[in-house]
């Protein structure tokens, strides 16, 4: 059995980037589960040595917090992201068309202008079948376990939505990963919709004011006429401010990692339980 892999489009008018899970290649490595699929993105973004010489010089001369995202050399703790959540729930989000996610995705746009530089991201796999499975993927989306057992990426709920297990729409999060030249970046969001039906389940969240990018991700649990289901995520962003439009062209990478994460992660839960 070959590995699906993620395509890049480009759109040279739009400035777009997608994602999608194609048909499978052939390739040497050993196969794995049928439900299991791996999932490569596209390493075509700028340099890291351009990404490192941008980021030493924002922490050189703005070495703490930069409104809605913060940068530090080290990890964040609980505390870190709790703070991070707190100074941020009273503001809004950034950007014009909240709930973009839910237009299909050909439609998904985070700029009218043609001009302006914007990526989306389309990342799409089968996660098994049955009424079990997609319970137990539901679960798993609800409670943000997106990015369990990584040392590296992860998406914090705020306190009252730890304590009930799952997020209601207009509450915040925190979102960290760690970047290919050392340094984390934490960025306040909040939940823009939860939308769940007999046969599925949609949870976005949206950037607020101070976040280097304007944009919106959404993840997605969806129970199949033929009884599979499918994991979907779904991310439309652009820079934001003077900073984050300078970044921006650099970040695609840490992006394309940080959703292609969710991917696995969901996978292997689906196979390991």
């Amino acid at each position: 059995m070959g590995y699906p892999y993620c395509s890049p489009h480009v759109s040279c008018l739009s400035h777009t980037w997608q994602l999608r899970v194609l048909p499978a290649r052939t390739a040497k490595a050993a196969p794995l589960p049928d439900n299991l699929r791996r999932v490569r993105w596209y390493h075509g973004s700028a340099s890291s040595a351009t990404l490192r010489a941008v980021m030493a010089a924002l922490m050189l001369f703005r070495p703490t917090d930069v409104d809605a995202t913060s940068i530090s050399w080290h990890a964040p703790n609980r505390a870190d992201l709790v703070a991070e959540m707190q100074e941020h729930e009273t503001e809004g989000f950034n950007y014009d068309h909240v709930g973009l996610t839910k237009l299909p995705v050909e439609s998904a746009r985070i700029a009218k202008s043609p001009f302006t530089l914007q990526r989306r991201i389309h990342l799409v796999t089968c996660l098994g079948s049955g009424q079990a499975c997609f319970h137990k993927s539901v679960r798993a989306l609800r409670a943000l376990q997106v990015h369990d057992g990584s040392l590296k990426r992860g998406i914090a709920m705020d306190n009252d939505s730890r304590e009930r297990g799952y997020c209601l729409p207009g509450t915040m999060i925190a979102t960290f990963a760690r970047s290919a030249v050392g340094l984390w970046c934490t960025n306040a969001c909040r939940v823009v919709y939860v939308d769940e039906t007999r046969k599925e389940l949609a949870l976005a969240y949206g950037t607020v004011e101070g976040h280097w990018l304007a944009g919106e991700e959404r993840m997605r649990v969806r129970r199949n006429d033929d009884d599979t289901i499918e994991f979907s995520v779904l991310s439309v962003s652009r820079g934001n401010g003077v900073v984050g439009s300078l970044l921006f062209p650099f970040l695609g990478r840490m992006q394309r990692a940080f959703f292609a994460e969710q991917v696995q992660t969901m996978e292997l839960m689906a196979v390991n339980g």
